[in-house]
């Protein structure tokens, strides 16, 4: 049983580790894409404050006053105020149901009493007692992405729905355990099961959610140059279209793994608040570690009322070094992960 637990934790390391290496360093080709691109220079964004996280973020959120990072190896979440200041951390690792392994999901209930974590090694979502920590409820979920709470006890969950064969964005209501909306992504696009084969759209569309106060939900693609807009109150969809116009892949299987042709890198993060979605994207597409340390960095802003591309700013490497790899955003402040677990927080004024 320890034997079997390490090497879990190993695989779960190494998949932390390799994440953007795996699907971002195997493109096939460079492409030039400044021509599609509106570059505002007059983007004011200033450092306030960085500080050095001691461990590997594997995800990062914040709100008015605080920054949230899930960190590895020690499978915590970590609350930072906007100093950089530690503020307090939340659970523990290990194997029991109570305690956790890589987390992808944080998020405090509105009472402030409880918070719940999506704990993606173990295919569950939890919720702890805000004030001693302690866990209240778990479920199973299965998903190869992500999950988020709309705020109502409503988890959307990416996952492949065996009825139509397509991916779908499922609304599950946790108090009832039933599924309550199902938002049909291949649908929206075009694409049917016979282009995507069964379990292959799950990679075709991977990617993550961020939301914003108004009741919308994001879900950005890493490999598809497509966004879904989320409208909770009656689950409408809307469709924005990266402004690189990147093809939509097509998945094959090969030596027993699943390929994109083309292997886009369309981007590393995403961002919503209550005007604009922001997407942390390349100046060209990356052909290996190298290019991707050499390549200038972007943050495309989308007007989500027209759903239509506004302009770009340069988002620079930390201390010229560093690269960024995750956003997260409230009210003018913009907050970015480097690579090296250093954390900038950047006021900005568009």
């Amino acid at each position: 049983m320890q034997v079997d637990e390490k090497a879990n934790k190993f695989t779960i390391n190494m998949r932390i580790i390799l994440f953007v290496l795996t699907f971002l360093f195997s493109c096939t080709y460079t492409e030039k894409i400044d021509d599609f691109r509106v570059i505002d220079s007059k983007v004011d964004l200033k450092l306030l404050k960085s500080f050095n996280h001691l461990g590997y973020i594997v995800r990062l959120w914040a709100d008015k006053n605080n920054i949230y990072i899930s960190s590895a190896p020690n499978f915590q979440i970590y609350q930072y105020d906007l100093k950089g200041n530690l503020i307090r951390k939340y659970g523990k690792s290990g194997p029991a149901p109570w305690e956790n392994g890589t987390l992808w999901y944080f998020e405090k209930t509105s009472d402030n009493k409880y918070y719940w974590v999506h704990d993606y090694s173990k295919q569950m979502v939890k919720k702890f007692n805000l004030s001693n920590d302690t866990m209240i409820e778990n479920h199973k979920l299965m998903t190869i992405n992500n999950i988020i709470l709309d705020g109502n006890d409503n988890f959307y969950i990416p996952k492949i729905n065996f009825t139509t064969k397509n991916f779908h964005i499922s609304k599950l209501n946790i108090k009832s355990k039933e599924f309550c909306a199902e938002i049909n992504i291949n649908r929206l696009v075009g694409l049917d099961s016979k282009q995507a084969p069964l379990s292959y759209s799950d990679y075709i569309f991977e990617g993550d959610f961020c939301k914003n106060s108004k009741g919308q939900i994001l879900y950005y693609c890493y490999n598809a140059g497509i966004s879904f807009l989320i409208n909770t109150n009656n689950d409408s969809v809307s469709v924005i279209k990266d402004v690189r116009q990147l093809p939509i892949p097509k998945a094959y299987l090969k030596n027993k793994e699943v390929h994109l042709a083309p292997k886009n890198m369309v981007c590393l993060s995403g961002a919503l608040d209550e005007k604009y979605m922001y997407l942390l994207t390349t100046k060209t597409q990356p052909k290996g570690l190298n290019s991707l340390r050499n390549n200038t960095f972007y943050i495309d802003i989308y007007n989500i009322e027209t759903f239509k591309y506004l302009k770009s700013f340069e988002l620079p490497k930390f201390k010229d070094e560093e690269i960024p790899f995750k956003i997260a955003k409230k009210d003018n402040n913009l907050i970015v992960a480097y690579e090296d677990s250093n954390v900038g927080i950047y006021k900005i004024n568009l």
